[in-house]
């Protein structure tokens, strides 16, 4: 599995620079992330906006290879259930979860109104008999 994530990651790089390659891969034990980075040759400040569009819930960055010298682009990938917690949060941002969620709450607030009035009317016959 790590393996075909980082030959995706570096299919995309690829597509930006021809030269970009896997510097290095870790896997994180506190959190069971992923931590590709990628070396080009080329300024990596476009490499890094290609990838934050390709994966969304990855944290991207830019970091410097102290032993190299060279600007590298670091994908963080998130374990599942963080890219879970990641894409539900990204969902509510959307304009369509917001509006649903509005009109969601206004149908309770109605349907809670209704079930008052309804409360107040049958109160009311009942005092009537």
């Amino acid at each position: 599995m790590v393996l075909s994530i980082c030959e995706r990651i570096l299919e995309r790089a690829q597509q930006f620079d021809k030269t970009a390659e896997v510097a290095a891969v870790a896997r994180r034990d506190a959190d069971d992330g992923i931590l590709v980075r990628l070396a080009t040759k080329t300024a990596p400040g476009g490499l890094v906006d290609a990838l934050r569009d390709a994966w969304p819930l990855a944290s991207v960055s830019l970091v410097q290879n102290l032993v190299s010298g060279r600007t590298e682009a670091q994908v963080l990938l998130p374990n599942e259930a963080e890219q879970r917690v990641l894409a539900k949060s990204l969902a509510k941002l959307t304009v369509f979860q917001t509006t649903l969620r509005k009109v969601t709450n206004l149908l309770v607030v109605l349907l809670a109104m209704a079930c008052l009035h309804t409360a107040v009317i049958r109160a009311d016959s009942w005092d009537k008999q």
